[in-house]
């Protein structure tokens, strides 16, 4: 059995503030504890992470820049529209990762692919053919360490092959979602 400590103020012993709490799970550092972090180059921003909002559906065999239309993170205001744009000055290497969840309704999923797109070109794909047992939903992951530079747009795209007509990018619990931060 573990043990909760609850505090809103972590305080140094001359009673200067380094990490308070707004009681609602908002953290604040010091002024001073953000430059030792920053100093120490530990800020990986910038960073964002949005997930859909709704299902969306998608053509079979075709590739759909998937909508995000829940943004739950962006450190720099870098992230809208669906796409990521490198910001001003912080060129370098980014960690980006999605997940998709598809689903063929009642009928069945032949393959998929998650396609992370850089300024309009697919650049790193992850997918997978069924050779039997077709399921009718498949998460499907990906995340990749990619060179940026300034100005670069990163979307994900989606691709379906599949029996039927019903072919879509769910919601549910959040799992259809896309992120990324600048490695330090």
């Amino acid at each position: 059995m573990g043990s909760i400590i609850k505090v809103n103020e972590y305080k140094d012993f001359n009673n200067n503030d380094i990490i308070t709490s707004d009681g609602a799970g908002n953290v604040t550092l010091s002024s001073g504890m953000q430059t030792a972090v920053q100093s120490a180059g530990a800020t990986n921003t910038p960073a964002f992470f949005a997930h859909s909002a709704s299902e969306q559906a998608l053509s079979n065999t075709t590739f759909t820049q998937v909508v995000f239309g829940t943004e739950v993170l962006d450190t720099d205001s870098a992230f809208a529209s669906n796409t990521f744009t490198v910001p001003s000055g912080e060129g370098g290497n980014y960690l980006i990762g999605a997940n998709l969840e598809f689903s063929a309704g009642a009928n069945s999923l032949y393959g998929w692919i998650v396609d992370i797109y850089i300024d309009d070109s697919g650049y790193y794909k992850h997918n997978n053919e069924y050779e039997a047992n077709y399921p009718a939903k498949a998460n499907a992951p990906i995340n990749a360490v990619i060179p940026l530079t300034a100005g670069q747009t990163v979307k994900i795209y989606g691709y379906l092959s599949y029996t039927g007509s019903a072919g879509k990018v769910f919601h549910e619990l959040k799992t259809t979602n896309f992120y990324g931060f600048k490695l330090t």
